[in-house]
């Protein structure tokens, strides 16, 4: 019987081979290598970015929508106070 290996790589339609994360090799994801750190930061600043920058936009707007209103109530004589 033959001893079972690890399948090699092989390039998907998607990837074209290449490193797309220059100096991260297997394993090189340690707190003492630059590179990696750099990559896992950028990575969870995009995962922030894309969960609370929607939101905070729909807030954004509310907010100005909210003054708004407040503003042509008190225009129009219509006071919460």
């Amino acid at each position: 019987m033959m001893p079972r290996t690890a399948p090699e790589s092989r390039p998907s339609p998607d990837n074209d081979g290449k490193n797309h994360c220059a100096g991260l090799e297997e394993g090189s994801m340690d707190a003492k290598n630059p590179i990696a750190q750099r990559e896992i930061s950028r990575r969870i600043s995009q995962k922030l970015d894309l969960g609370l920058l929607p939101l905070l936009s729909v807030l954004y707007l509310c907010n100005g929508l909210d003054r708004g209103n407040i503003g042509n109530a008190e225009t129009q004589g219509i006071s919460g106070s």
